[in-house]
């Protein structure tokens, strides 16, 4: 993986102040979110998801679903460069840790990760930045 977030790539789940302030930040810095993850489903766009326009649009409809600039994304999100898990307990699982392609994982949720998809990322040599570390609250 190259230094920098220019050529860097993420994925959010869960757009409240713990996936929405991170996005902000990668941003800010180059990096460039292509999914957003909430409990009513994802969306997705390829070239990028401004974090204020999606915030406005939430805001607006009470979801994310409908944002013109991005598609409902059917499929699992978790196979962009960067994860950042914020929405709830244990969504990286035995079941789904193999077909995660993230380098980096962030975990801003609570307990994101089951101890099957530490193994897992541990032996793939995945990072993970554990949410003790990057969620103080």
């Amino acid at each position: 993986m190259t230094p920098g977030f220019g050529d860097k790539t993420f994925a959010v789940h869960g757009f409240g102040n713990v996936g929405l302030y991170p996005m902000r930040y990668l941003h800010r810095f180059g990096a460039k979110c292509v999914a957003v993850g909430e409990s009513d489903g994802s969306v997705w766009n390829p070239d990028g998801i401004d974090p204020k326009e999606l915030e406005d649009f939430k805001l607006q409809h009470e979801t994310i679903l409908d944002f013109p600039k991005a598609k409902i994304y059917e499929r699992r999100i978790l196979e962009v460069d960067c994860d950042i898990p914020a929405a709830s307990e244990k969504q990286l699982t035995k079941s789904n840790a193999p077909r995660v392609k993230a380098k980096i994982i962030a975990e801003g949720a609570n307990g994101p990760t089951t101890p099957e998809a530490d193994k897992i990322f541990l032996v793939r040599n995945t990072m993970v930045i554990l949410d003790l570390y990057l969620n103080a609250g």
